[in-house]
């Protein structure tokens, strides 16, 4: 009988850590895809930054300078690896596009077709910053699972780390549409 019990234990015990990995397994697949939506939407930002600069030089609003700064913070956006350092540079690009902006606006006659390409713009500047928010809520649910107690030793074994938020702040407001 007693050696019975001992199995019965460790079969709970085997059994709370096979849920308590697969509970942590589901979580870490769930920040993973959250950020391959917001890395999806990054890239597509990255193309609009470039098709910015092309605008410029066929609406005649070319200003050396800003190209430069779009297409330099366009590429420190798309090289960066960690997080900080991905929303620093994203934070760059948005003031590097709003500079594009605001000189293609003042030195072009063609409102209504950088009012078109801004509206585009403004509609991927919105989802970032919905995917964004997930993204950083499901990391902040991981990391929370990670915290408790009862994970912490799975934690350990299975080498897991905490996710970092991903702080990029859109610039774009109601007020910076055409």
């Amino acid at each position: 009988m007693p050696g019975y019990a001992v199995a019965l234990c460790l079969a709970v015990v085997l059994a709370v850590g096979v849920w308590i990995h697969h509970d942590l397994a589901h979580s870490r697949q769930r920040v993973a895809e959250a950020w391959q939506q917001v890395e999806a939407l990054l890239e597509h930002r990255h193309g609009l930054a470039y098709d910015l600069v092309l605008y410029m030089e066929q609406s005649q609003a070319w200003d050396q300078s800003v190209a430069d700064g779009v297409l330099t913070a366009a590429r420190l956006a798309k090289e960066s690896h960690d997080l900080a350092t991905r929303s620093r540079a994203e934070n760059a690009l948005s003031a590097a596009i709003l500079t594009g902006f605001h000189t293609i606006r003042s030195s072009t006659e063609d409102k209504e077709g950088l009012s078109v390409y801004q509206q585009e713009w403004l509609m991927v500047e919105e989802k970032v910053v919905f995917a964004k928010r997930y993204y950083n809520d499901v990391a902040a649910s991981y990391n929370a699972r990670l915290g408790r107690r009862r994970n912490r030793m799975m934690r350990r074994v299975f080498g897991l780390r905490p996710k970092e938020i991903f702080t990029y702040n859109a610039r774009f407001k109601v007020r910076d549409r055409v």
